[in-house]
């Protein structure tokens, strides 16, 4: 006889009656003379009875029970008179309740299609979130396109916009780039391209340095073709920011450079 735990896990399968036949009647006979399992069985059998309340309910269409009942006696009228005579079957004795499947085997074919319907469930919610992603990822590119238009037509206006080349370091040699600032004002554009792809755990952040204080000014992702822009944010106007430096940092950025450096720039000739 199988032990109370080995029977415990198979009692929400029970309560469905989803097991195999032979593994269901040897829990059944298990729950009969088990007092501790027959109140585990009957707590589940309570929790699978409302199962249904989950399932959004529908309303049947017109008509529905109509033609069912309709195809149901105008089947029966066809070959009614062509059925053929019943023929006995022989009875064959009960056997031994003793299950000839291991339990744990009969468990795992019984949980086949429950997770088949997990990994459908997890594929439909991961392609969701990949959606969402490449959505969020546009309207974002957007923004940022619509805020650098605005950075830049600012300093036009007031001709006073100031501009650097970006150069890349030994560890991006083919790296190139630009930053776009106003004087006196704190934010600036910043266009690369040529970077290295990163893994996925890694961001490419921008630091803003002023007497070896080094500042965060961001951080960006590189697109499909390889080039990046972001609005870089400083504490400062960005006239008075020395030198700007790119490294690589792990995703969401670092509260200070840890990573190697990808590109710099010097704003300040003086």
């Amino acid at each position: 006889m199988a032990k109370c735990a080995e029977i415990q896990e198979l009692l929400p399968l029970y309560a469905l009656d989803a097991l195999p036949a032979e593994t269901q009647d040897e829990v059944e006979l298990h729950v009969e003379g088990c007092p501790v399992c027959a109140e585990v069985a009957r707590q589940e059998r309570a929790v699978s009875s409302r199962l249904w309340l989950a399932v959004p309910q529908v309303e049947p269409p017109v008509g529905l029970r109509d033609r069912v009942l309709a195809a149901a006696r105008s089947d029966l009228a066809d070959g009614v008179s062509a059925l053929p005579a019943p023929i006995p079957l022989p009875v064959k004795p009960r056997q031994n309740r003793t299950a000839r499947v291991p339990l744990y085997w009969a468990a795992a074919i019984a949980l086949l299609p429950v997770a088949l319907s997990l990994w459908l469930a997890w594929q439909v919610t991961s392609l969701q979130r990949t959606v969402d992603s490449i959505a969020a990822d546009k309207k974002q590119v957007w923004t940022d396109a619509e805020v650098a238009t605005e950075i830049m037509g600012r300093g036009i206006q007031v001709g006073l916009a100031g501009s650097a080349h970006v150069d890349g370091t030994e560890n991006a040699p083919s790296a190139w780039g630009n930053i776009y600032y106003v004087p006196n004002q704190a934010e600036g554009v910043l266009t690369v391209g040529g970077l290295p792809t990163l893994p996925g755990d890694q961001c490419y952040q921008v630091w803003l340095i002023r007497n070896d204080h080094w500042m965060n000014g961001g951080t960006f992702y590189l697109q499909g073709d390889g080039r990046g822009m972001i609005i870089v944010k400083s504490p400062m106007p960005m006239d008075s920011i020395d030198t700007v430096r790119v490294t690589m940092e792990p995703h969401g950025g670092s509260p200070e450079p840890r990573g190697n450096r990808y590109m710099w720039a010097r704003l300040k000739t003086s």
